[in-house]
């Protein structure tokens, strides 16, 4: 009995050992592969940043030429501009060790009101072309703690989507309000709404929901993960009223300063 029960214990003892080899190899591996994604990163980073240096620059020349008009000076800052937020976003999305700990040393106070109506300029040519109103109800000042480039990124989205998915000659409302500690902006377009099936997995990436671009645009099923993402880099809760047929009212809940 003794005989048998040391072979046991030793098979056991082999078996664990076996795995343990198993794991640690498997742990390398996993860091190996961390290791190769940071690198891409960083090429990637780099890569893109040059471009949109170079975009930046050539805007720079233009703006040298003297025989310009007044409309051709606020397009091209409009462009330098633009240039210098995308340089900021790659910045921001490529720092993974930034976003993966979710420092909040960078963080400074942002008025609500200038961030929506900075993404309500970008996307005032797009809700034109649609026949869209965008109305921004939205009273003194609303402050919040965060970093403006993932405020913007918020409501890029939210809009770009509420324009994308409402019927041409629709009304965007977004809305800022203060309730309980918190202010508030909600986004109501009057799209055809989401399916409880699509509010399941809306929030992952790569997701082709039911409902379907109005006017062909194109979509790529991360606005709303990437909208989740940034709101939870932000301390927020992210809310939504939804029904088929019945549009859809995305709602960003952030600590008030």
């Amino acid at each position: 009995v003794k005989s048998k029960a040391n072979e046991i214990l030793t098979a056991h003892r082999n078996m664990i050992e076996n795995q343990n080899e198993l794991l640690s190899k498997r742990n390398n591996e996993l860091l190996e592969l961390d290791e190769e994604k940071n690198n891409f990163i960083n090429i990637l980073s780099h890569d893109l940043r040059a471009p949109i240096n170079n975009i930046s620059g050539l805007a720079g020349l233009l703006k040298m030429d003297e025989n310009l008009t007044e409309s051709q000076i606020s397009s091209i800052e409009h462009i330098a501009s633009e240039s210098r937020r995308l340089n900021k976003m790659v910045t921001r999305i490529l720092d993974v060790e930034r976003i993966e700990s979710n420092s909040t040393e960078d963080f400074r106070v942002i008025d609500l009101t200038e961030v929506l109506n900075k993404v309500l300029s970008n996307y005032k040519q797009q809700a034109l072309d649609k026949k869209i109103t965008l109305a921004l109800d939205s009273a003194g000042e609303q402050k919040v703690s965060g970093l403006e480039q993932y405020l913007f990124h918020v409501f890029e989205n939210l809009l770009s989507n509420a324009i994308k998915f409402s019927p041409l000659g629709e009304a965007i409302w977004i809305k800022v309000e203060t309730e309980n500690g918190f202010h508030q902006v909600s986004f109501t377009d009057g799209g055809p709404g989401l399916s409880e099936e699509d509010q399941k997995r809306m929030f992952k990436k790569f997701q082709r929901l039911s409902a379907k671009p109005t006017a062909g645009e194109r979509s790529t099923g991360l606005g709303l993960s990437i909208v989740a993402k940034y709101t939870g880099l932000l301390g927020g809760k992210l809310e939504w009223e939804s029904a088929p047929d019945q549009g859809t009212t995305f709602i960003v809940k952030l600590k008030a300063v």
